[in-house]
This record gives C-alpha cells, sequence and structure tokens, in this order.
C-alpha cells in the first residue's frame, strides 16, 4: 500500500503510513492510484491462480510465513547479465520491476533530457534500450518522467511512469511500463494496468487544463527479453476503465468509513 501526503499541496511526498484507518483519521492523506486498483477483481488470479500457488510454496517453504509466500508467488526473476562480468543474479518480481522502471528513467533523462549527471549499469542500460527504441518508434517525444498528478475531490494520487507527445497530433499521451513473464509468447495486460491509466490521465488532463484526454499506453516488457510491447487502449476501454476505478474507489472509501 502506498499513501501520499499532501498536507502541503506544494510539496506531497511519499508517506510512510500504511492503512486506510490514517487515511480516514487524516483528510490530508490519499492512497495512490494502484492501491486502489488492488482491489479491482480478477477472478482467475485471486480465486485459482494464487491459492494453489501460495499452497504449492508454502510446503516447499514452510519456515516463511504468509506475507514472504505471496510475496514469492509473484515469481524470482534473473536480473539482466553484464556482458563484461557474468554472475548470475534473481530479484523478487517487484523488485525487479522497481530496478526495471528506474533504469528507464535513468535512460530517458541522461539520453533525452540531456543529464549528464546520471550513470546506469550497463546491463540494464543495455536490458531496457529497446523500450527506449520502441517510444521513439512509436513518434514519442518525452515530456515528463515520473509525473505525480492527483485528485483532490476523491483524496487519490498516482505517478505516471511517462507523458510523452505524439510527433503527429501534438498531443500529450501517457505509458505505463509493466516487466512481466509472457505466457504463451503473449504480453498479458489486464484491466487494472488500463484502470490506472484512465484515471491518471482524466487528472492530469484537469492539472494541465487540457481540453482532451490523453491517450494511453500500457507497455509490457517481458522481464527476460526487455523487448516491449505496445497496448494502446481505444477511448471507449478507457471510459469504462476509469469508471471501474472511480466505482472501486467509491467501494473502498465506503466500506472504510472515509
Amino acid at each position: 500500500m502506498h499513501i501520499y501526503d499532501y498536507t502541503d499541496i506544494e510539496k506531497p511526498f511519499l508517506s510512510d503510513e500504511r492503512s486506510f484507518t490514517k487515511v480516514r483519521d487524516d483528510v490530508n492523506l490519499y492512497p495512490s492510484v494502484t492501491t486502489i486498483t488492488k482491489y479491482i477483481p480478477n477472478d482467475f488470479i485471486n480465486d485459482i491462480w494464487l491459492p494453489k500457488t501460495m499452497i504449492e510454496l508454502k510446503e516447499l517453504n514452510p519456515h516463511l510465513d504468509w506475507k514472504e509466500i505471496k510475496e514469492l508467488s509473484w515469481g524470482i526473476v534473473d536480473l539482466p547479465v553484464d556482458k563484461e562480468d557474468p554472475v548470475s543474479d534473481s530479484a523478487s518480481s517487484s523488485e525487479f520491476g522497481t530496478l526495471g522502471h528506474k533504469a528507464i528513467e535513468d535512460l530517458i533523462r541522461r539520453d533525452i533530457f540531456k543529464d549528464d549527471t546520471i550513470k546506469i549499469e550497463s546491463r540494464w542500460e543495455d536490458f531496457v534500450r529497446p523500450v527506449l527504441t520502441g517510444i521513439q518508434d512509436e513518434l514519442l517525444t518525452p515530456v515528463y518522467v515520473e509525473k505525480l498528478v492527483c485528485c483532490h475531490f476523491n483524496r487519490v494520487a498516482g505517478t505516471i511512469d511517462l507523458i510523452a507527445r505524439d510527433d503527429n497530433s501534438g498531443r500529450y499521451v501517457l505509458l505505463d511500463y509493466k516487466f512481466r513473464k509472457p505466457t504463451k509468447n503473449k504480453p498479458q495486460p489486464r484491466d487494472t494496468d488500463c484502470a490506472q491509466l484512465a484515471i491518471e490521465a482524466d487528472m492530469f488532463a484537469k492539472e494541465a487544463g487540457l481540453s482532451y484526454i490523453p491517450k494511453i499506453c500500457t507497455v509490457v516488457v517481458d522481464n527476460t527479453t526487455g523487448n516491449p510491447t505496445f497496448i494502446w487502449y481505444s477511448p471507449e476501454k478507457t471510459s469504462w476503465a476509469k469508471e471501474l476505478f472511480e466505482k472501486t474507489r467509491d467501494m473502498i472509501f465506503l466500506y472504510n468509513k472515509i
């Protein structure tokens, strides 16, 4: 769970608080968008795949508690290997995603924003380079990375991985990276991916005073090869996903008496 502190609306920050009780007691605390989307149902993952996987892992690792088992359920991923020092290493799926996001952000800051203070491990630069190449192939010019947006009325906030400008239309578009192992050689987009971007696009449009809602795209990065797949959502899908997010948010706030 991630919660942002907007006590000073000019300088919000990621809070150490980790419960909806704290959000209920402090009107300046805003749950993150991804905290809300975790409550959007996925019958296969929640009711079949996750329980089955956790039971199997518990049998193999009886010394681990349920939180460790749940974290382990999402998989252990091999980290990129340095060509000059090919030592194999691994990390949890969530840690891998954090490292991958940071590498893409650093690559854009260094190569596109010309920040020569940025240093990137060569193994990560090689691994995420196809993502930046793909962004450029989509005729997009990065404008903001890790852009925080919020809705004060609904008390939610989210960090957008990349806001770029479409070279053809001149309009903004939003992109979010997901590092996943493909199933049957296909990427795995989820309704939660679209819901996250849909509400963030709406919040950004209002903050920036836009007359349109930016197009949204999930970039699913194969966590074994670094190769990206760009999944663009239609206006109809985006509108549906935005409503799905809003109703989920309302349910959570109602249930927790916020």
